[in-house]
């Protein structure tokens, strides 16, 4: 039986009208004994459909059908079933911008990596213009590092990008350490998961290429949402779990130091959150955060405008509020 070298996860909800866009670039990439697992999340439109006509012409590709669980268990799901040696996580509203797959793959087998990282695009459906989204004056480009000293580097340069579509990640290595994403969350689940992968073990070969990729598809009205309280639960959720990693690996100080900054990286998303969702809900907000969160985040600050507005943000509401009010937000 020839030995299958990548699996493409696509979880799928909902979305008919960027379905084929997505299949159709990740077809192109034309890898030998590739396969590609659809996850179909419950969807009400016609995705379902499109996966099963995709299947029924592709041998390779398989597609799964289930309740609505989220994305995480999408992706779970999907990373239980594959079979490949690397595994590539595709959102299914987006799209490759060009052939990069067998790029990838080489490298991989040449370096022996249990992570490769790339860079992408943002594509602004509206306007139908690309927006470059890398840095290409990082000191690790094209470089093989370990995962804590990858970790270090990317928070101290500020070019930590936690998406897991950026790449592959040696499925062996996902499942030597049960990694997989946290379900029940719909928000920052991608922080948690990317951050213990990179953690978990002190041999995690990990490579950043200055490829850019992939096309993260900007749909119009997404700016417009309204966050909700949900989502404060689950960067709060996310925030525990980062520090309890702290206890369950044994680290060094300067990796621990860089830990922190991840972290506070993923509570800095509640400064976001706040300044969009309605006013009601801004001093539950801030209310919902614990005491030692708040002041933990502003001690471990990239730099003093983090640790300000951070500090505004959960000791100085009413001031923010103020400022939001003569913006008319």
């Amino acid at each position: 039986m020839k030995t299958i070298k990548l699996t493409y996860i696509v979880p799928i909800y909902n979305v008919e009208k960027y379905l084929e866009d997505c299949i159709e670039s990740i077809i192109k990439q034309g890898v030998e004994s590739s396969e590609i697992i659809l996850v179909d999340d419950g969807s009400t439109d016609g995705s379902a459909a499109i996966c099963d006509r995709y299947a029924e012409f592709y041998m390779n590709i398989n597609v799964i059908h289930k309740q609505n669980g989220g994305i995480s268990s999408a992706r779970n799901i999907g990373l239980k079933a594959a079979q490949g040696e690397y595994i590539c996580f595709v959102d299914s509203d987006d799209f490759f911008e060009e052939n990069f797959a067998d790029k990838f793959l080489n490298i991989c087998e040449k370096y022996s990596l249990d992570i490769i990282r790339g860079w992408y695009a943002i594509y602004d459906e509206e306007t139908k213009e690309y927006q470059e989204h890398k840095f290409p004056d990082i000191s690790y480009a094209n470089k093989v590092l370990p995962g804590y000293e990858f970790l270090k580097r990317s928070i101290n340069e500020h070019a930590n990008e936690v998406v897991p579509w950026l790449g592959f990640f040696k499925r062996e290595y996902l499942t030597k350490h049960n990694l997989l994403f946290p379900e029940g969350i719909a928000y920052e689940e991608d922080q948690l998961f990317f951050l213990e992968a990179l953690i978990c073990d002190q041999k995690c070969r990990i490579y950043q290429s200055d490829l850019e990729f992939y096309a993260y598809r900007k749909r119009v009205g997404s700016a417009t949402k309204t966050p909700t309280l949900k989502q404060v639960q689950d960067v709060i959720y996310v925030v525990e779990k980062e520090n309890m990693l702290l206890k369950k690996y044994s680290l060094s100080s300067n990796v621990k130091k860089a830990v922190k900054r991840y972290i506070c990286s993923s509570f800095y998303q509640l400064t976001s959150i706040y300044g969009r969702i309605n006013i009601q809900n801004r001093k539950k907000t801030v209310r919902m955060i614990p005491f030692w969160m708040k002041w933990q985040c502003i001690w471990n600050a990239y730099d003093n405008h983090q640790r300000l507005k951070i500090f505004l943000f959960t000791f100085a509401r009413w001031l923010v509020d103020t400022v939001y009010k003569k913006r008319g937000l």
